[in-house]
């Protein structure tokens, strides 16, 4: 089971909520995604959805914000197009219940296994319009004519620009977080920042 973080409103109260997720079998398809709630936000303007590969979001309790991905459903497995064992293309968020006054938003996708002294930053996303909805699946390690939508991929921890998802984690566990942070400003920034620099750009404006 995975632990919560410190700060969450969910260690405060008490109010986790877990599912539990499998990882498809030698030889089986991944299960098509299942219809599920949305994810409960942590904390005003940080919405949080922590998983595993081999198929495991969990999901955490607070105020109003809502974070949930739409290719994982309530005991079936993460599918494995969205790892490297795969065709390492980004899956699907959704959102809604935010906070007023946000101007554009941001999104942190990083493995958070103890055997990494840091988190590893497996996509880093932001100038995600305010009134956009959900940030589609498609995305990729580097900018294509059809990608989905308009936005900023940063640095990712291999120094590629955009998504690279898990690898060789076939039959193993690993474990990830998902955090949606909603901004009061439209930033200036450039495409290609990792996550530190970006975390001190965000500095106070995060709602």
């Amino acid at each position: 089971m995975f632990e919560v973080p410190h700060s969450s409103a969910c260690s405060r109260r008490n109010a986790c909520r877990r599912r539990q997720f499998r990882a498809p079998g030698p030889g089986q398809e991944p299960a098509a995604p299942a219809a599920h709630k949305p994810a409960r936000e942590v904390k005003t303007g940080t919405a949080w959805l922590r998983m595993r590969w081999t198929g495991n979001p969990e999901t955490v309790e607070a105020v109003t914000m809502r974070l949930w991905s739409d290719a994982f459903g309530e005991n079936e497995a993460v599918p494995v197009k969205f790892t490297k064992d795969g065709y390492n293309t980004s899956p699907p968020f959704g959102w809604d219940g935010l906070p007023d006054g946000t101007r554009e938003l941001a999104l942190l996708f990083e493995g958070v296994t103890p055997a990494t002294h840091e988190p590893w930053v497996h996509w880093l996303v932001y100038k995600i319009p305010a009134d956009a909805e959900d940030l589609p699946s498609g995305f990729k390690h580097a900018r294509e004519p059809e990608e989905p939508m308009h936005v900023l991929q940063g640095s990712n921890g291999l120094g590629n620009i955009g998504y690279d998802g898990p690898s060789g984690t076939v039959g193993r566990t690993y474990r990830y977080r998902i955090r949606l942070f909603a901004l009061d400003h439209a930033m200036d920034l450039e495409p290609g920042l990792d996550w530190k620099t970006f975390e001190l750009a965000i500095k106070g404006h995060v709602l």
